[in-house]
């Protein structure tokens, strides 16, 4: 008898163990359907001239990290702003900034030498320079990077795009809307479903980021348009 009551006991308890999985799958299930993507809203709603074409990208600045952490980044942020096809891109080594200029990058924060932009034009033909500055890094769950972004014209000094804002996965907005980028954007490139993996990989969560800071250009041109699908 006491093993019947004891089976009955390990039966009942299973069947709730399960019921109550389900329910959470379910809540899930719901939450990621109801809940919207983040949405960038710190950014400049000007259009960046169709006669932009050429743009210089310096490496990006952060305080904390090593180079050899930071050179990654550079790959993906130019990656990025190329899948857009608003621009020609012109990716400047910390080791060509250095030699031109005396330091190995700059962003708004510093100050940069005089003649900077026209340097940059008459060595390069560009038409703008891209400023780029990680603001957060925080790489333990739930992941958090911030970006400041800066598109300057190399003839007037002028701003002609700017981005600054953090995307931080312990929102719902962000953490499902990059659910929603790997299961499109990153479907091609990896064998396997990163949807959940980007939640906890810094190097997809920055190419998120990067993706969505680059999509609020806004440029009159038929080519100026992702790659990527829309999420």
């Amino acid at each position: 008898m006491n093993l019947i009551v004891s089976c009955l006991s390990l039966f009942c308890l299973l069947f709730l163990c399960g019921c109550e999985t389900q329910r959470r799958q379910a809540t899930a299930f719901y939450e990621e359907q109801v809940t919207p993507s983040y949405m960038p809203t710190n950014f400049t709603q000007q259009i960046v001239p169709a006669e932009v074409i050429r743009v210089v990208m310096l490496p990006v600045s952060e305080a904390h990290l090593e180079e050899s952490q930071l050179c990654p980044l550079d790959r993906t942020l130019s990656t990025e702003l190329s899948k857009t096809n608003c621009f020609e891109i012109i990716s400047l080594s910390r080791d060509q900034v250095e030699q031109s200029f005396g330091a190995r990058t700059y962003t708004l924060q510093t100050n940069v030498p005089p003649h900077f932009l026209k340097t940059i034009h008459d060595n390069t033909g560009a038409d703008a320079v891209l400023l780029s500055e990680i603001t957060t890094y925080r790489v333990r769950a739930p992941l958090a990077i911030g970006l400041r972004l800066t598109l300057i014209s190399v003839y007037t000094g002028e701003t002609l795009w700017a981005f600054d804002d953090t995307c931080d996965a312990g929102l719902g907005t962000v953490s499902f809307g990059a659910q929603r980028y790997a299961s499109t954007a990153l479907r091609a490139s990896y064998p396997f479903d990163e949807k959940h993996t980007i939640l906890i990989s810094p190097r997809l969560f920055f190419q998120y980021v990067a993706y969505e800071a680059f999509k609020t250009i806004r440029k009159p041109s038929v080519l100026c348009e992702q790659k990527a699908p829309a999420i």
